[in-house]
């Protein structure tokens, strides 16, 4: 659009926003910002894809419970909570 102006001889100053494109580095500067602002909009709606290339959880090792003699006298069962980051490979960087 800036360009379509600066063709019929129109020189866009915004002052809300401190834009000027009247020297060929402000045009730059701001070609830059719209550049990254697509790339931004880009970054973000390939995140909220459906599926957004996450795949479901492999299980790494599934050792058998170990239980004392107590619970197995006891009978009692439960749950452990295990937290696990993946990075964007699926390879697990960080659990507790």
């Amino acid at each position: 659009m800036l360009d379509s102006l600066r063709d019929r001889g129109v020189k866009f100053r915004s002052l809300a926003e401190a834009i000027d494109t009247d020297t060929p580095t402000r045009r730059a500067m701001w070609q830059m910002i719209g550049v990254l602002a697509e790339l931004e909009r880009s970054l973000i709606s390939e995140g909220t894809c459906p599926g957004g290339g996450v795949t479901n959880p492999v299980p790494i090792n599934q050792p058998e419970p170990e239980y004392s003699e107590e619970a197995r006298k006891a009978k009692r069962q439960g749950e452990v909570l295990v937290s696990l980051v993946v990075d964007e490979h699926g390879k697990p960087i960080k659990s507790k």
